[in-house]
């Protein structure tokens, strides 16, 4: 397809408005999240993109701890993309860490297969950060669906111990008037199978309280 004036436009504010759900996206991410496209079709125009915001200076280009090129939004290019962000917000990301980039990759995939089922707008751990309320601080996504007021979470798991279960039950009671239900992550499926069964075994052993998150 011939990317047009137009066209490339679109896919900028497109990237910006991720960049700003997100904090910071790989290139990979934002090929992922590019709308009508796929596989090297969406990677060759990711890359196009990224390669006119940056000489617009609109995003600036970091490095993961291992070594992966990543892109956060500029003072400039927050501005820009801010009217057509949720809930109007739109904030630099001059001053973020970007180290955990394979882990954001897998969270962007999964928020993405979500929304292609579900729909709803993406929001990433830093947004959810930077968030007046700061009511999902402990969830790394959510999508979110405005009509219902209500979503999904994602849980990336980092360590498989009954504290991890713990934490995730007291969660879900925290936040069952807002999100429908948690989905746990990681690299490693069988890590996700094991937390689950632990989450159960927790459950049936002792009541907890919602914790203040």
């Amino acid at each position: 397809m011939i990317e047009t004036k137009k066209i490339g436009e679109n896919r900028e504010i497109e990237a910006l408005k991720n960049l700003a759900a997100f904090g910071f996206l790989t290139t990979k991410s934002i090929a992922e999240l590019t709308e009508g496209v796929v596989g090297n079709s969406a990677l060759k125009s990711a890359k196009r993109v990224i390669k006119r915001l940056l000489e617009n200076r609109d995003i600036l280009k970091r490095k993961s701890l291992d070594g992966i090129n990543c892109y956060v939004l500029s003072g400039k290019g927050a501005k820009r993309v801010k009217p057509f962000c949720f809930k109007q917000r739109a904030k630099t990301g001059a001053e973020l860490e970007t180290r955990f980039a394979k882990r954001q990759e897998l969270i962007v995939f999964k928020l993405k297969e979500l929304k292609t089922n579900l729909g709803g707008e993406l929001l990433g751990e830093i947004w959810l950060k930077r968030d007046s309320k700061r009511f999902f601080i402990g969830l790394h996504g959510v999508l979110w669906n405005i009509a219902e007021n209500k979503g999904i979470g994602i849980y990336f798991i980092s360590s498989i111990r009954s504290e991890t279960a713990e934490y995730i039950i007291r969660m879900e009671r925290k936040l069952r008037n807002f999100i429908k239900e948690i989905h746990l992550i990681s690299f490693q499926e069988t890590a996700e199978r094991v937390l689950k069964r632990e989450i159960q075994k927790v459950k049936r052993r002792m009541p907890l309280p919602p914790i203040d998150l």
